[in-house]
Protein backbone atom coordinates (compact mmCIF):
# COMPACT_ATOMS: atom_id res chain seq x y z
CA UNK A 1 0.00 0.00 0.00
CA UNK A 2 1.59 3.24 -1.02
CA UNK A 3 1.59 6.04 1.66
CA UNK A 4 -1.33 9.01 1.34
CA UNK A 5 -3.91 5.83 -0.44
CA UNK A 6 -6.79 5.10 2.02
CA UNK A 7 -6.66 2.35 4.62
CA UNK A 8 -8.88 -1.24 2.81
CA UNK A 9 -10.87 -3.32 5.15
CA UNK A 10 -12.78 -5.15 3.35
CA UNK A 11 -10.75 -8.12 2.88
CA UNK A 12 -10.62 -8.54 6.37
CA UNK A 13 -12.59 -10.66 8.99
CA UNK A 14 -16.05 -8.72 10.14
CA UNK A 15 -14.32 -8.66 13.95
CA UNK A 16 -11.17 -6.99 12.70
CA UNK A 17 -12.81 -4.48 10.58
CA UNK A 18 -15.22 -3.27 12.96
CA UNK A 19 -12.39 -2.69 15.90
CA UNK A 20 -10.46 -1.04 12.53
CA UNK A 21 -13.08 0.74 11.92
CA UNK A 22 -13.93 2.62 15.11
CA UNK A 23 -10.59 3.97 15.33
CA UNK A 24 -10.55 5.14 11.30
CA UNK A 25 -11.61 8.68 11.62
CA UNK A 26 -10.09 9.75 14.23
CA UNK A 27 -6.75 8.38 12.65
CA UNK A 28 -7.19 9.97 9.60
CA UNK A 29 -7.80 13.06 10.70
CA UNK A 30 -4.25 12.64 12.32
CA UNK A 31 -2.96 11.60 8.98
CA UNK A 32 -3.80 15.01 7.72
CA UNK A 33 -2.37 16.77 10.06
CA UNK A 34 1.29 18.55 10.91
CA UNK A 35 0.83 19.66 14.73
CA UNK A 36 3.06 18.37 17.53
CA UNK A 37 0.26 17.28 19.20
CA UNK A 38 -1.18 15.72 15.19
CA UNK A 39 2.65 13.67 14.83
CA UNK A 40 2.70 12.34 18.31
CA UNK A 41 -0.89 10.79 17.85
CA UNK A 42 0.44 9.56 14.87
CA UNK A 43 3.66 8.04 16.52
CA UNK A 44 0.86 6.37 19.30
CA UNK A 45 -1.33 5.66 15.95
CA UNK A 46 1.62 3.38 14.66
CA UNK A 47 2.36 2.20 18.03
CA UNK A 48 -1.44 0.31 18.17
CA UNK A 49 -0.93 -0.98 14.46
CA UNK A 50 2.60 -2.44 15.83
CA UNK A 51 0.43 -3.85 18.51
CA UNK A 52 -1.95 -5.11 17.04
CA UNK A 53 0.12 -7.06 14.75
CA UNK A 54 2.01 -8.65 17.26
CA UNK A 55 -1.29 -10.13 18.99
CA UNK A 56 -2.23 -11.23 15.93
CA UNK A 57 1.13 -13.17 15.19
CA UNK A 58 0.79 -14.95 18.84
CA UNK A 59 -2.39 -15.63 18.12
CA UNK A 60 -1.08 -17.23 14.78
CA UNK A 61 1.65 -18.90 16.36
CA UNK A 62 -0.80 -20.43 18.83
CA UNK A 63 -3.18 -21.62 16.30
CA UNK A 64 -0.20 -23.16 14.91
CA UNK A 65 0.40 -25.37 17.36
CA UNK A 66 -3.41 -26.12 17.86
CA UNK A 67 -3.66 -26.90 13.90
CA UNK A 68 -0.18 -29.40 14.40
CA UNK A 69 -1.80 -31.28 17.25
CA UNK A 70 -4.63 -32.10 14.86
CA UNK A 71 -2.72 -32.84 11.87
CA UNK A 72 -1.00 -35.28 14.08
CA UNK A 73 -4.26 -37.37 15.01
CA UNK A 74 -4.92 -37.50 11.54
CA UNK A 75 -1.42 -39.06 11.29
CA UNK A 76 -2.36 -41.83 13.88
CA UNK A 77 -5.30 -42.30 12.36
CA UNK A 78 -4.33 -43.30 9.00
CA UNK A 79 -1.98 -45.40 10.12
CA UNK A 80 -4.94 -47.14 11.75
CA UNK A 81 -6.59 -47.41 8.85
CA UNK A 82 -3.82 -48.80 6.67
CA UNK A 83 -2.89 -51.50 9.46
CA UNK A 84 -6.28 -52.67 9.54
CA UNK A 85 -7.06 -52.58 5.78
CA UNK A 86 -3.74 -55.04 5.79
CA UNK A 87 -5.34 -57.25 8.16
CA UNK A 88 -8.86 -58.01 6.19
CA UNK A 89 -7.43 -57.88 2.91
CA UNK A 90 -6.21 -61.94 3.04
CA UNK A 91 -10.03 -62.78 4.12
CA UNK A 92 -11.21 -60.54 1.33
CA UNK A 93 -8.90 -62.23 -1.25
CA UNK A 94 -9.45 -65.84 0.24
CA UNK A 95 -12.82 -65.21 -0.69
CA UNK A 96 -12.32 -64.13 -3.96
CA UNK A 97 -9.77 -66.81 -4.45
CA UNK A 98 -12.78 -69.25 -3.55
CA UNK A 99 -14.68 -67.55 -6.13
CA UNK A 100 -11.96 -67.98 -9.12
CA UNK A 101 -12.27 -72.01 -8.94
CA UNK A 102 -15.58 -71.87 -9.71
CA UNK A 103 -16.56 -72.19 -13.38
CA UNK A 104 -19.90 -72.50 -15.46
CA UNK A 105 -19.68 -76.44 -15.45
CA UNK A 106 -20.17 -76.28 -11.53
CA UNK A 107 -22.61 -74.16 -11.66
CA UNK A 108 -24.78 -76.23 -14.12
CA UNK A 109 -24.07 -78.96 -11.94
CA UNK A 110 -25.53 -76.75 -8.64
CA UNK A 111 -28.39 -75.84 -10.86
CA UNK A 112 -29.21 -79.55 -12.20
CA UNK A 113 -29.84 -80.78 -8.10
CA UNK A 114 -33.70 -80.60 -7.77
CA UNK A 115 -33.12 -81.63 -4.29
CA UNK A 116 -29.82 -81.65 -3.20
CA UNK A 117 -28.78 -81.72 0.17
CA UNK A 118 -29.90 -78.56 3.03
CA UNK A 119 -26.49 -77.49 3.74
CA UNK A 120 -26.04 -76.74 -0.29
CA UNK A 121 -29.87 -75.25 -0.41
CA UNK A 122 -28.40 -72.97 3.03
CA UNK A 123 -25.15 -71.76 1.33
CA UNK A 124 -27.07 -70.84 -2.18
CA UNK A 125 -29.80 -68.92 0.11
CA UNK A 126 -26.67 -67.01 1.79
CA UNK A 127 -25.72 -66.22 -1.50
CA UNK A 128 -28.86 -65.07 -2.87
CA UNK A 129 -29.84 -63.08 0.34
CA UNK A 130 -25.94 -61.21 0.17
CA UNK A 131 -27.62 -60.19 -3.78
CA UNK A 132 -30.67 -58.50 -2.69
CA UNK A 133 -32.86 -61.62 -3.19
CA UNK A 134 -35.86 -61.52 -0.82
CA UNK A 135 -37.03 -65.39 -1.73
CA UNK A 136 -34.28 -67.62 -1.15
CA UNK A 137 -36.18 -71.29 -1.24
CA UNK A 138 -33.94 -73.28 -3.75
CA UNK A 139 -36.40 -72.82 -6.84
CA UNK A 140 -35.55 -69.37 -6.11
CA UNK A 141 -31.51 -70.05 -6.40
CA UNK A 142 -31.68 -72.39 -9.49
CA UNK A 143 -33.80 -69.45 -11.38
CA UNK A 144 -30.94 -67.13 -9.96
CA UNK A 145 -28.25 -69.07 -11.36
CA UNK A 146 -30.35 -69.56 -15.08
CA UNK A 147 -27.25 -67.15 -16.58
CA UNK A 148 -23.90 -68.60 -15.21
CA UNK A 149 -22.15 -65.81 -16.65
CA UNK A 150 -24.80 -63.09 -15.01
CA UNK A 151 -24.52 -64.70 -11.86
CA UNK A 152 -20.93 -65.32 -11.34
CA UNK A 153 -20.54 -61.47 -12.38
CA UNK A 154 -23.23 -60.15 -9.89
CA UNK A 155 -20.95 -61.95 -7.39
CA UNK A 156 -18.02 -60.75 -8.69
CA UNK A 157 -19.01 -57.12 -8.84
CA UNK A 158 -20.81 -57.49 -5.57
CA UNK A 159 -20.13 -53.81 -3.15
CA UNK A 160 -19.07 -55.53 0.12
CA UNK A 161 -18.45 -51.63 1.68
CA UNK A 162 -22.46 -50.81 0.65
CA UNK A 163 -24.13 -53.96 2.08
CA UNK A 164 -26.64 -53.86 5.18
CA UNK A 165 -25.82 -55.12 8.14
CA UNK A 166 -29.38 -56.48 8.45
CA UNK A 167 -28.73 -57.78 4.97
CA UNK A 168 -25.25 -59.71 5.99
CA UNK A 169 -26.55 -60.88 9.28
CA UNK A 170 -29.70 -62.93 7.22
CA UNK A 171 -27.04 -63.97 4.86
CA UNK A 172 -25.02 -65.32 7.69
CA UNK A 173 -27.69 -67.24 9.69
CA UNK A 174 -28.24 -69.59 6.62
CA UNK A 175 -24.75 -71.34 7.33
CA UNK A 176 -24.29 -70.74 11.17
CA UNK A 177 -27.62 -72.02 12.09
CA UNK A 178 -26.68 -75.32 10.51
CA UNK A 179 -22.95 -75.38 11.06
CA UNK A 180 -22.00 -75.63 7.79
CA UNK A 181 -18.47 -75.87 6.90
CA UNK A 182 -16.99 -75.26 3.18
CA UNK A 183 -15.01 -79.28 3.90
CA UNK A 184 -18.32 -80.69 3.41
CA UNK A 185 -19.50 -79.21 0.19
CA UNK A 186 -19.80 -79.68 -3.45
CA UNK A 187 -16.67 -77.84 -5.53
CA UNK A 188 -19.32 -74.86 -6.62
CA UNK A 189 -21.18 -74.83 -3.43
CA UNK A 190 -17.88 -74.72 -1.41
CA UNK A 191 -16.40 -71.61 -3.10
CA UNK A 192 -19.65 -69.82 -2.35
CA UNK A 193 -19.52 -70.84 1.17
CA UNK A 194 -15.81 -69.35 1.65
CA UNK A 195 -17.20 -66.17 -0.18
CA UNK A 196 -20.30 -65.42 2.39
CA UNK A 197 -17.56 -66.06 4.98
CA UNK A 198 -14.78 -64.35 3.44
CA UNK A 199 -17.75 -61.17 2.88
CA UNK A 200 -18.97 -61.82 7.28
CA UNK A 201 -15.18 -61.65 8.01
CA UNK A 202 -14.40 -58.12 6.11
CA UNK A 203 -17.30 -56.40 7.22
CA UNK A 204 -16.75 -57.13 11.11
CA UNK A 205 -13.12 -55.52 10.72
CA UNK A 206 -14.61 -52.81 7.77
CA UNK A 207 -17.12 -51.52 10.20
CA UNK A 208 -13.75 -50.29 12.58
CA UNK A 209 -12.48 -49.21 9.56
CA UNK A 210 -15.36 -46.91 8.37
CA UNK A 211 -15.68 -45.62 11.93
CA UNK A 212 -11.76 -44.94 11.77
CA UNK A 213 -12.45 -42.66 8.44
CA UNK A 214 -15.13 -40.96 9.58
CA UNK A 215 -13.15 -39.91 12.54
CA UNK A 216 -10.39 -39.18 10.25
CA UNK A 217 -12.24 -37.13 7.92
CA UNK A 218 -13.82 -35.04 10.80
CA UNK A 219 -10.02 -34.21 12.12
CA UNK A 220 -9.32 -33.76 8.98
CA UNK A 221 -11.82 -30.81 8.43
CA UNK A 222 -10.67 -29.43 12.16
CA UNK A 223 -7.54 -29.49 10.37
CA UNK A 224 -8.10 -27.18 7.74
CA UNK A 225 -10.33 -24.90 9.73
CA UNK A 226 -7.36 -24.60 11.89
CA UNK A 227 -4.71 -23.77 9.16
CA UNK A 228 -7.38 -21.36 7.38
CA UNK A 229 -7.72 -19.52 11.03
CA UNK A 230 -3.95 -19.42 11.29
CA UNK A 231 -3.82 -18.12 7.46
CA UNK A 232 -6.03 -15.23 8.55
CA UNK A 233 -4.54 -13.96 11.59
CA UNK A 234 -1.14 -13.95 9.44
CA UNK A 235 -2.58 -11.74 6.84
CA UNK A 236 -4.37 -9.99 9.75
CA UNK A 237 -0.75 -9.48 11.16
CA UNK A 238 0.82 -8.52 7.80
CA UNK A 239 -2.24 -5.66 7.22
CA UNK A 240 -1.33 -4.20 10.68
CA UNK A 241 2.36 -4.11 10.39
CA UNK A 242 1.88 -2.62 6.69
CA UNK A 243 -0.25 -0.02 8.49
CA UNK A 244 2.13 0.90 11.04
CA UNK A 245 4.63 1.24 8.14
CA UNK A 246 2.48 3.71 6.84
CA UNK A 247 1.33 5.88 10.01
CA UNK A 248 5.25 6.00 11.04
CA UNK A 249 6.63 7.32 7.15
CA UNK A 250 3.76 9.62 7.33
CA UNK A 251 5.67 10.48 10.42
CA UNK A 252 8.80 10.78 9.16
CA UNK A 253 8.40 12.07 6.35
CA UNK A 254 6.21 15.77 7.82
CA UNK A 255 8.30 18.62 8.46
CA UNK A 256 9.34 18.82 12.47
CA UNK A 257 7.31 21.25 13.90
CA UNK A 258 9.22 24.26 15.52
CA UNK A 259 6.95 25.43 18.51
CA UNK A 260 7.43 21.90 19.87
CA UNK A 261 9.77 19.54 18.57
CA UNK A 262 9.51 15.86 19.70
CA UNK A 263 12.77 14.43 20.94
CA UNK A 264 14.23 10.71 19.87
CA UNK A 265 13.42 9.79 23.18
CA UNK A 266 9.52 10.48 23.01
CA UNK A 267 9.34 8.96 19.56
CA UNK A 268 11.23 5.85 21.03
CA UNK A 269 8.61 5.88 24.10
CA UNK A 270 5.54 6.90 22.20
Amino acid sequence: MTNGAPLDITDLPTALQAHISAFLPLHDARLSTSTSTGMRELLQDAGMWRGLAEQRRLEAARLQESAAVVDEECKELRTKLSAKLADIRPSLESAMFALDAINKKDIYELRAMRTPPSPVIKTMAGVATLLGATDTDWDSCRKLMANPDSFLSSILGFDKDSISPEVLARAVKHLRDHDITPEGLPTAARGFCLWVDGIQQYNAEAGKVRAWRDEMNQAQKRADAALAEVKAAVAEAEYAEAQAARVQSKHDEAPTPTSAAMTSCEIACA
